[in-house]
């Protein structure tokens, strides 16, 4: 098992999680409802929890499609590890407060 490097990969703390689900429309396009956190204590995010085709709970993160048809974030993750933890973070506060369809 590789050991993590504290220096490298810092913590990640969610906390604040505040959810809201889709109306039941739209839930059937795969749109489960609002999600917002602080991370480590400084950064605010809004997102929302979509449930994939092959049904598995994501996070998607805010973002605007410029001229050109190319989608720019306004937040995400920077690397799959940090994606990873958060989600399972966030989610982990969403099924323990919600029933999720």
């Amino acid at each position: 098992m590789l050991r993590r490097d504290e220096s490298i990969f810092p913590t990640i703390e969610v906390s604040g999680v505040r959810f809201r689900a889709a109306d039941a429309k739209w839930q059937r396009t795969g749109l489960v409802g609002f999600v917002a956190f602080v991370l480590n204590r400084d950064l605010r995010i809004e997102a929302t929890v979509r449930r994939t085709n092959s049904g598995v709970l994501r996070l998607s993160y805010p973002a605007h499609r410029d001229q050109f048809g190319l989608q720019h974030f306004a937040v995400h993750p920077v690397h799959d590890r940090a994606r990873v933890e958060i989600e399972r973070q966030v989610l982990a506060h969403v099924r323990a407060t919600e029933t999720l369809r």
